[in-house]
């Protein structure tokens, strides 16, 4: 059957803190970059999809997973007349860390794909989803089930890195600049304020940010800024209040 509009339904789970669900049926709607700041786990359900991750076109269809680290910049949006279905996993940094540490996975996986053929662990995650939002399973069967989901994705699929592997200090000032972005989202950052951190010119760090982020700061200050906003939403905040926190302007920019 021909889908002809666009569609989506959210989980929050009251087992596992972190962890909320997605069930998207899309046709017409597509995302510019953007990222999230927890791990996505997709799986394709029918038609097909794409988007653009790790510097290239990743294809989405039945069998094969989406897995999307934190901070990883991605687009999306269907690719086929019948739309893009598909159901998403995201799972906070602690949450995971926590599922790694009960599967004795001693690191937080980084995955070696962006996307990856494996109908076996499709089904696999499509039996947790199922047991979290329509059955709904006892919290006995949905650990069961999500622990062993996550079990395999971690041994097929995930990259372990050796402990002495030295971060560049390119990496580092990065990563301090990312921190002070989300310490400050609220706030007015400027460029030079910025490139005080590093030692940088404006335009090296513009340049270096993008690179490594697949966007400039503006976007990931405004990423984190709406992303926070849903949150304050998602509580019962109301709009203007949830506008005015994260540092919008008025109710139109969000």
């Amino acid at each position: 059957m021909k889908l002809t509009a666009d569609k989506a339904h959210f989980w929050r789970s009251d087992k596992w803190p972190g962890f909320e669900l997605m069930r998207a049926h899309w046709v017409r709607h597509s995302f510019s970059k953007h990222f999230h700041d927890c791990y996505t786990i997709g799986i394709n359900n029918g038609g097909a999809g794409n988007f653009d991750c790790r510097h290239k076109k990743q294809d989405a269809w039945p069998g094969r997973l989406n897995l999307i680290e934190p901070g990883e910049t991605h687009t999306g949006g269907a690719s086929s007349e019948c739309g893009w279905l598909y159901r998403d996993f995201y799972i906070s940094v602690e949450c995971m860390h926590d599922l790694a540490q009960r599967v004795n996975v001693t690191q937080i996986p980084e995955f070696c794909s962006a996307t990856v053929h494996d109908p076996e662990l499709a089904h696999e995650f499509r039996e947790v989803f199922v047991a979290m939002t329509t059955m709904p399973a006892t919290h006995l069967e949905q650990d069961y089930l999500l622990v062993k989901a996550i079990r395999r994705l971690c041994v097929r699929h995930g990259c372990q890195q050796p402990a002495h592997v030295r971060v560049s200090k390119e990496r580092e000032a990065i990563s301090r600049i990312r921190d002070y972005i989300h310490a400050h989202f609220a706030e007015e950052i400027t460029i030079s304020r910025l490139a005080s951190l590093t030692g940088w010119s404006t335009f090296h760090l513009i340049r270096a940010f993008h690179e490594a982020t697949g966007i400039p700061p503006h976007a990931y200050q405004n990423t984190l800024r709406v992303a926070q906003a849903q949150e304050q939403l998602r509580n019962g905040e109301s709009i203007a209040d949830a506008a005015v926190s994260c540092g919008f302007y008025d109710q139109s920019h969000m």
